[in-house]
């Protein structure tokens, strides 16, 4: 699994109450603060997602 994936898997897992810091997380991962945003928001979608809905 990819640092990016098990990153979103753990924001997903947060209680709703729950606040996060996109710093402090790609410290711990070292992911890229953008691509992680992307993706948790859901701008940006993996590759293979992108080729099988086409």
């Amino acid at each position: 699994m990819d640092p990016i994936d098990k990153v979103i898997k753990e924001i997903k897992f947060l209680e709703p109450c729950e606040t996060f810091s996109y710093a402090i997380i790609i410290k711990k991962y070292g992911v890229i603060y953008i691509t992680l945003m992307r993706r948790h928001k859901g701008i940006i979608a993996l590759r293979t997602t992108r080729i099988s809905n086409t």
